[in-house]
């Protein structure tokens, strides 16, 4: 028997003479794996010890001693008791019996359409190697996601579980996916060990596990590595475009790569300190390699989201869009099918040049490169919803919401369309499911406060934004979170956010429409379009929700508020639709 079979939890492969469980393998003796192979090759019966002596040492005399080693070893491995044998029992005077089930892995095998890569865990003493482990399993999952027959959970839901320790299977179970990736990176001395396995969520077995050891020099290659043998044991067809995936290299440079893993590592905690060191390990990484597509690409997603006056606010679109728009378009002068450059593009072509219908294309195009890519989902149906093209928008945010369950922003922003399309019930509910995975994510306990109020549950609304309020205090948050706060609260709030916000602007930017929500919220309309003007020449993204959002219900019959629209690039007809919607809501 040469191919790989499990007993009971473990994975056994007579060719590499291991025997593995989740994260955790073995190396055996050849003769001491010979014998657990004869053994496994006449499981539930008694097999002689002379038997086992003659096929096992075929060309040397050896007593008893031997064998009695060699099931010893078995039995530690195997955490076996001879006492109370759960997998080899001894048979006095009789032999040796294999009494733990066998099931040879090809007969596991079965159609596998859906996994989530676990993140892998540091094994390393240094806790700074985490953007090793972290990058390697961000980049075996975007490898992974390439393929059209697998449904990949995205990263933001497979983090969820980082340092949680709970069963892989389990995991697996929980999502109902088809297969789970786990795994750990070891960093020493110049080289990385990377373990990875394949667990089956149905049986709890592994399915497939494998050991690298390598350079850090040569660590280029491995995730590619790791989702073709993936691919292989998934029984993937792979199809020419898919085997060049994985075997293009995004960069030739160590050293550009690593820096390319630090920087994601640190884009993802989401500060903007951290978003701006990884703004650097970008610079650095394309100062080494200048050909390196997904480093531009990266480098214009840090760009813009520091920019964003919906999620961040920390820079003046007109300083920061610029230059995530130069970065994005040199990652497709180097690469026109990498699906992070299209989706890159397309979110500076809908919040700082309003151009619908570039935007659009640019999504499809991302879409259609990768299928499993939940933020080009997410993104597209922001755009399509800031149209009025309300059905296209909840399809594009249950896509997102598919491929990445557990994901805060993608649920917020579910509740956000839901809002949006006044279906207020339901806002309530995804934005209630939310801080169920997360009681301290401001901006949904923020719209939730927006939306009860909207409900008439004063009440309520009032103890969300009070939540919400205490959330922020002693704390450096983004501009765009604070102004998301302080437009939520009552008339005595709104006149003391505005004098937070000006205190606030005397030692840093604000962003222009954030006065604006408080002028709009008190019902100042003179000022509110006052700052919403200054908001029009901050290129301000906010703007794009004019003709959709219940908060400007009220301005909808200023002309001025007709001019604006205009002039963001909101079509007449498609403004006009949306006004007698919104007055049709407001009747019922």
């Amino acid at each position: 028997m040469d191919t790989n079979f499990n007993t009971g939890p473990w994975l056994v492969q007579p060719t590499l003479n291991t025997v593995s469980r989740q994260d955790e393998s073995v190396h055996l003796e050849p003769k001491t794996m010979q014998v657990l192979v004869h053994l496994a090759e006449r499981a539930g019966e008694v097999v002689p010890k002379e038997c086992l002596i003659s096929a096992v040492w075929t060309d040397t005399f050896v007593t008893d001693d031997v064998l009695t080693r060699a099931i010893s070893g078995l039995r530690r491995v195997f955490c076996d008791d001879a006492k109370a044998p759960q997998v080899i029992q001894t048979i006095p005077k009789g032999g040796y019996r294999l009494i733990a089930p066998i099931l040879p892995v090809e007969a596991q095998s079965r159609p596998i359409r859906s996994l989530i890569v676990l993140p892998f865990v540091n094994g390393s003493p240094d806790p700074d190697a985490d953007y090793l482990s972290d990058g390697i399993t961000e980049c075996l999952n975007n490898v992974l996601s390439f393929f059209p027959q697998l449904k990949v959970v995205a990263r933001s839901t497979a983090f969820r579980y980082k340092g949680t320790n709970l069963d892989p299977a389990a995991i697996g179970r929980e999502l109902g996916v088809g297969a789970v990736v786990t795994g750990r990176a070891v960093l020493w001395c110049g080289n990385v060990s990377v373990q990875a396995e394949l667990v089956d969520p149905a049986t709890g077995n592994q399915a497939w596990g494998h050991r690298w050891t390598r350079p850090c020099a040569d660590l280029l290659s491995l995730p590619e590595d790791l989702a073709r043998e993936i691919a292989e044991n998934l029984k993937v067809q792979l199809s020419g475009e898919q085997q060049r995936l994985l075997t293009h290299r995004p960069t030739s440079q160590p050293e550009a790569y690593q820096l390319f893993l630090k920087a994601r590592y640190l884009y993802h905690q989401g500060t903007e300190e951290s978003v701006r060191a990884a703004i650097r390990a970008y610079e650095q990484a394309v100062e080494i390699d200048a050909d390196y597509a997904l480093a531009f690409a990266g480098l214009a997603d840090c760009h813009s989201f520091l920019s964003c006056e919906l999620d961040y606010g920390a820079i003046p679109p007109r300083v920061s869009e610029p230059v995530a728009e130069a970065a994005a378009r040199r990652s497709l002068e180097l690469d026109d099918r990498l699906a992070a450059g299209h989706s890159a593009l397309a979110c500076i072509l809908k919040n700082y040049h309003w151009d619908w219908d570039s935007s659009e294309r640019e999504y499809r195009q991302a879409i259609s490169l990768n299928p499993n890519y939940s933020r080009a989902h997410d993104s597209y149906a922001g755009l399509l919803a800031a149209l009025g093209r309300f059905d296209e928008a909840l399809a594009q945010i249950e896509s997102a919401h598919d491929i990445d369950p557990f994901s805060v922003a993608i649920n917020t922003d579910f509740g956000y369309i839901n809002y949006l399309t006044r279906d207020y019930t339901r806002a309530v509910n995804r934005l209630r499911l939310t801080l169920e995975l997360r009681p301290d994510y401001i901006p949904a306990r923020t719209l939730l406060s927006f939306v009860l109020e909207r409900t008439g549950a004063r009440e309520e609304a009032a103890e969300e934004y009070e939540r919400a309020l205490a959330l922020t205090r002693g704390k450096e948050i983004p501009m765009a979170v604070l102004g998301r706060v302080l437009s939520a609260g009552h008339h005595d709030q709104l006149r003391r956010g505005i004098e937070q916000l000006h205190g606030c602007a005397n030692r840093r930017y604000v962003p222009a429409c954030w006065f604006a929500a408080l002028y709009t919220r008190l019902g100042e309309n003179d000022q509110a379009f006052r700052w919403m003007e200054k908001a029009w020449k901050e290129r301000s993204n906010w703007l794009i929700y004019l003709c959709v959002d219940p908060l400007f219900d009220d301005l909808r019959s200023d002309a001025r508020f007709q001019d604006l629209a205009q002039r963001v690039g909101l079509p007449p007809f498609r403004t006009t639709a949306m006004r007698a919607a919104a007055q049709k809501q407001v009747r019922t």
